[in-house]
């Protein structure tokens, strides 16, 4: 506790951003087929950017007579991010 106040880390950050990276690796690799560089490498770009903007996102307050703790409007938006990220790296693959 001491020393997570001292560097100022919150596991819940890692833990969501290691899970989500799990979560687009196995998608990256069963589904999308591409070399393991370059599975793994936007995998991990993939979700950090998602879960930041879903964050970022959440911190709006858009809807917060629906959603008072932002919490599902956190998920939605992950959610979304991450497939139009997926779609924008699949299309610039194709190309």
């Amino acid at each position: 506790m001491t020393l997570d106040s001292e560097l100022k880390i919150n596991h819940l950050f890692i833990t969501l951003g290691f899970g989500f990276t799990i979560i687009n690796l196995v998608y990256s690799f069963l589904i999308l087929k591409w070399t393991p560089l370059f599975n793994i490498v936007y995998s991990i770009i993939i979700a950090a950017v998602s879960l930041a903007l879903a964050l970022k996102f959440g911190d709006l307050h858009l809807f917060s007579n629906y959603d008072p703790y932002d919490i599902e409007t956190c998920i939605i938006a992950n959610a979304v991010f991450s497939v139009v990220f997926w779609e924008v790296a699949y299309q610039t693959k194709k190309i």
